[in-house]
């Protein structure tokens, strides 16, 4: 076996591959803000779309609460139709409609 040689290493090697290692580690960085980004931005897509859809149910939900407040004034409340229908079966009654 051949016996290795000791390379001496000098400050300035040290810098040269801390700045490589740095450079390395910043494109990394790069990469993965840019794929956090992209994420970011379809979260946010999506989260758009589904308050759309929110304020359609909310204005659906406001229309049928509207609607069905309103009902009131167009039906005849059941108390008042069954008081009706007791004084009209009487009056039948009193006058003998078959």
């Amino acid at each position: 076996m051949k016996k290795e040689t000791n390379k001496k290493v000098t400050i300035n090697d040290l810098a040269n591959n801390i700045d490589t290692l740095a450079i390395m580690v910043a494109k990394g960085f790069d990469r993965v803000d840019a794929k956090i980004d992209k994420e970011i931005g379809e979260v946010k897509e999506k989260l758009g779309k589904v308050e759309k859809r929110l304020e359609n149910v909310e204005e659906s939900i406001a229309t049928t609460n509207n609607n069905v407040l309103s009902l009131g004034d167009r039906t005849v409340p059941r108390f008042e139709f069954d008081k009706h229908l007791l004084r009209f079966s009487d009056l039948e009654r009193r006058v003998k409609v078959k």
